[in-house]
């Protein structure tokens, strides 16, 4: 079964409030797919099952979720849509925002 690093937090927007939830993959943490390193101090926060880091993502306003298992969890509970998923280096990549 799959895990997934997720790291929520609140970010000051000057006017709002935005919650942030970062989600990764757990085996691809501190990895460089070429430009793009998966930094720990940006994503690993709580370990955590499918479920739980599914329930976290809903009360995100936005989400950044790198990572072939993460990315096909998020498009199969409906947070985007396959068109929307970027891949890197053949990981992929996703921007969830909530419409709110």
């Amino acid at each position: 079964m799959a895990k997934f690093w997720v790291k929520a937090q609140d970010v000051d927007q000057h006017s709002h409030v935005e919650h942030m939830v970062n989600v990764c993959d757990e085996n691809i943490i501190g990895k460089q797919f070429g430009p793009t390193k998966i930094y720990e101090s940006f994503f690993k926060g709580e370990l955590m099952d499918e479920e739980k880091m599914l329930s976290k993502l809903q009360d995100a306003t936005i989400g950044d979720l790198f990572g072939n298992e993460c990315v096909k969890s998020a498009v199969k509970a409906g947070f985007i849509s396959e068109k929307n998923v970027k891949e890197i280096k053949g990981v992929k990549h996703a921007i969830v925002i909530a419409n709110i």
